[in-house]
């Protein structure tokens, strides 16, 4: 089981006259990436669409390795369990998580 893996969610809600929708939903899976720099361990959340195809990013290859299998999990889970919750796709969402 991983806990270096997370998600973030996003919710568009409006209102159309006397109703408030939801006009959009979806979900971003997230990496917490943690190097050590200069001594100290660093964190940093990662969009994990954006790395998956990114390996040389990395400076340890089983870091890379565990996100990618955290991805496949994930994504083997929720498009299993949710019901019109997407994955938002990158880079069109680019976080833009407004609040």
């Amino acid at each position: 089981q991983r806990t270096d893996g997370g998600t973030m969610i996003r919710i568009d809600v409006e209102k159309r006259g006397e109703k408030t929708v939801i006009s959009d939903a979806g979900y971003v899976l997230t990496w917490v990436h943690t190097p050590i720099e200069k001594y100290r361990k660093k964190f940093y959340i990662l969009p994990s669409a954006l790395y998956e195809n990114k390996a040389d990013f990395f400076s340890d290859p089983a870091d890379y390795s565990k996100m990618k299998i955290f991805i496949s999990d994930s994504r083997k889970l929720l498009n299993r369990q949710n019901i019109n919750i997407p994955e938002f796709p990158l880079p069109a969402a680019q976080l833009n998580f407004n609040y």
